[in-house]
């Protein structure tokens, strides 16, 4: 039993370890296209804005799964917040991006000369995939480490029991809050050397040591996950037929 145990706990270590790594190796693509292929500010900033979207997309599917292993309560929970979510997260996200052009915008000397919609923002993301080398491949590392920390880190490691869909919801929003706000600030300095190549890669740095280090990193209060947990279990027994309570 005890041997088990070591073993489960190494394995779980060594996912930490892996994610770690993870995290570092989709940093480095878009540092290392910022060194090669001359990214402008502009161009970085909306690739971590990308990532916000992809991390909110992902936790569209941790709330899903948390409420699904709630059974009744937690289907009837998620069908009424994960379109509450994506309507509140994707609003967020849009007034964000349309910050992030215009930050961008200013490093170039000039202001977008784009549609401010999502529809606007989500060519401009896709003309960036297409032409600008390297930002496709970085959106897929971005997306992998994602996908590799729902599987390895969420699911494997039983954090999905430790949640449910209405803790789970405010997941995205302090990394949004904190670490991106960090970013944007930061960005002004690079903005006002005029964008040089060693502020940009300083900057992708500084952000790989903030999410190493769990900068925004959600922490649910431990009250509040009980009581909620608590809600849904009454619920699940008055969802029960008397004959089977």
């Amino acid at each position: 039993m005890t041997n088990a145990a070591d073993r489960i706990r190494g394995f779980l270590a060594g996912l930490k370890r892996l994610s770690s790594l993870g995290v570092i190796a989709a940093n480095a693509v878009p540092i290392i296209c910022v060194i090669l292929f001359g990214w402008p500010a502009g161009v970085l900033l909306l690739l971590y804005w990308c990532e916000n979207v992809i991390i909110g997309g992902v936790n569209v599917l941790k709330m899903a799964v948390s409420g699904a292993l709630l059974g009744p309560p937690g289907w009837a929970a998620s069908a009424f917040i994960l379109p509450f979510f994506v309507f509140h997260y994707g609003m967020f996200c849009f007034v964000h991006g349309i910050f992030v052009l215009v930050i961008g915008s200013i490093g170039e000397g000039r202001m977008p000369q784009v549609e401010m919609s999502p529809v606007g923002l989500y060519r401009i993301v896709d003309g960036l995939a297409r032409h600008e080398p390297g930002f496709a491949w970085s959106l897929a590392a971005i997306a992998g480490l994602q996908l590799f920390g729902f599987v390895f880190d969420w699911l494997a490691r039983g954090r999905a029991r430790d949640t449910n869909p209405m803790v789970q919801m405010f997941e995205p929003y302090g990394r949004i809050v904190v670490l991106h706000l960090a970013i944007m600030l930061g960005m002004v300095p690079v903005i006002i050397l005029g964008g040089p190549v060693w502020a940009l890669v300083a900057l992708a740095i500084m952000k790989t040591l903030f999410e190493l280090g769990g900068l925004g990193q959600f922490r649910p209060n431990a009250e509040s996950l009980a009581k909620s947990n608590e809600a849904f279990q009454e619920l699940r027994d008055k969802m029960k037929p008397q004959g089977r309570r």
